[in-house]
């Protein structure tokens, strides 16, 4: 038997604990054995599908949050294209720098971050508050509008970071008891059989010479799978 190891992830793990399951409900002398791995499985399969569900919502706010930050900067350009016909073209005068005192492509070059998130809001309230800015103010209200929508996805973003790593610890500790309970099942097999031969057949290798092993397996269980889809287009 080999053991599992702190190197061995969920992918290895659950599929050892389900060949220990599948030898274990075939003998008599084991179902007890074989529920209780078939418990550490069931919640290693709840832990792993929890964490991937709030890291995919992450990722994907994450890439709302990119696209919603383009339509912000879009505005800005904006601005500064009406600004410089306004101003034409000059950027030296404090009409054009009370808004810009820095270029509006290096403001905002980054994604969403608080540099630019600060200019933007800045940039805003000038033209809302001062009259001279009158001429920009349908724009920049299509801007605030952008950036309400970019601080609403920052902030549910940022709302899922203590679940995540939440559900990320329960993911190692399920990792960790199922890993547990898997080396603790060749002692437990000695009470019962005394052929050392036929323990190891509880136990998957993880071995790559033991790769054609692995194969044959995939393939009987893939076969198994077959003939049930076959079974239920029957019934």
């Amino acid at each position: 038997m080999q053991q599992l190891r702190e190197r061995h992830g969920t992918p290895t793990v659950n599929r050892a604990l389900r060949y220990s399951a599948i030898r274990l409900q075939a003998a008599p002398e084991t179902g007890g054995l074989a529920a209780e791995i078939e418990a550490e499985r069931t919640r290693l399969g709840g832990a792993q599908d929890a964490y991937e569900q709030l890291r995919e919502q992450r990722v994907g706010l994450t890439a709302l949050i990119g696209h919603q930050d383009g339509i912000v900067d879009g505005f800005v350009g904006d601005i500064a294209r009406l600004v410089a016909v306004i101003n034409g073209n000059r950027s030296d005068t404090d009409f054009y720098k009370s808004l810009f005192p820095t270029a509006p492509s290096t403001a905002t070059s980054g994604t969403a971050n608080d540099s630019q998130n600060r200019f933007v809001k800045a940039l805003i309230a000038r033209i809302e508050t001062e009259d001279r800015y009158e001429g920009l103010r349908e724009t920049a209200a299509a801007l605030k509008a952008a950036q309400t929508e970019l601080d609403r996805l920052l902030t549910e973003r940022e709302n899922l970071r203590a679940p995540e790593l939440r559900a990320s610890t329960d993911l190692a500790t399920a990792l960790d008891s199922a890993r547990r309970a898997y080396n603790k099942l060749y002692p437990k097999l000695q009470l019962l059989f005394d052929s050392k031969g036929f323990i190891e057949t509880f136990f998957i290798s993880h071995s790559r010479s033991d790769k054609a092993a692995q194969q044959a397996l995939e393939e009987s269980l893939a076969e198994t799978d077959t003939d049930a889809e076959a079974f239920s287009a029957v019934g």
